[in-house]
């Protein structure tokens, strides 16, 4: 028989959630028997026996709505875009070349909208079959000017990103390279004052000074 994995233990945050959340697939678990280990011997027994379902069960990819996302100005198919099923929660999206896959019981009458970033959204309605209903969609640009207000705002925080990334921490050191760089040269200012020195320890020190702090070194240290 066939239970209700939920119904029978909760195991929050599997693979199994995750892939059916982030991914469009399926991960189930199938067990055969209550011996969590069996003797090797029986093993080829237990393939021959569940082959034939395992094969049946994996025709079933084939069952519901399938097909492509074109894009109505360059003709080539569109990825990422949302294949939306009225009534249902989970959209699922389409593969490299837009191609996409949408498993729904067979005779099952199926409202399904798709949207991408910087397109109009369509909407058909099907009915789904076993092998799967070709249904295929072709979008038009979104030329309105929310659309283009979305895209300059897509540029506007990828703008934000790279600043935060590359300009903030070189502020940041320049920063730290500055304030050490003053530190550092009233500290010797201090140590000069504090010290008697003849005139050409003055002149060494103070070409000491200009290998440390470059030519913007004060010459006219008054001691």
């Amino acid at each position: 028989g066939i239970t209700n994995g939920a119904a029978w233990y909760n195991v929050p945050g599997g693979m199994q959630d995750f892939n059916y959340l982030h991914s469009n697939c399926f991960e189930i678990t199938v067990e055969l028997g209550c011996c969590k280990f069996p003797s090797a011997a029986i093993l080829p027994s237990e393939w021959d026996s569940n082959l034939p379902a395992m094969l049946a069960y994996l025709e079933k990819v084939h069952v519901g709505v399938k097909g492509f996302v074109f894009s109505k100005d360059s003709g080539k198919g569109i990825s990422g875009a949302s294949i939306a099923v009225n009534g249902r929660d989970h959209p699922v999206t389409t593969a490299q070349f837009g191609d996409y896959w949408r498993l729904l019981l067979p005779g099952q009458q199926a409202t399904i909208t798709v949207s991408a970033d910087g397109y109009l959204s369509q909407t058909q309605t099907i009915t789904a079959a076993s092998p799967a209903a070709l249904l295929n969609f072709t979008l038009e640009t979104d030329t309105s000017f929310a659309a283009k207000i979305k895209s300059l705002s897509g540029m506007t925080t990828a703008l934000i990103v790279l600043t935060l990334v590359l300009v903030v921490p070189a502020l940041i050191m320049l920063s730290i390279w500055a304030f050490r760089t003053i530190k550092a040269r009233r500290n010797f200012y201090s140590a000069l004052r504090d010290t008697d020195l003849d005139q050409s320890s003055f002149v060494k020190l103070t070409e000491r000074e200009r290998e440390l702090f470059g030519d913007t070194a004060e010459d006219d240290l008054v001691l």
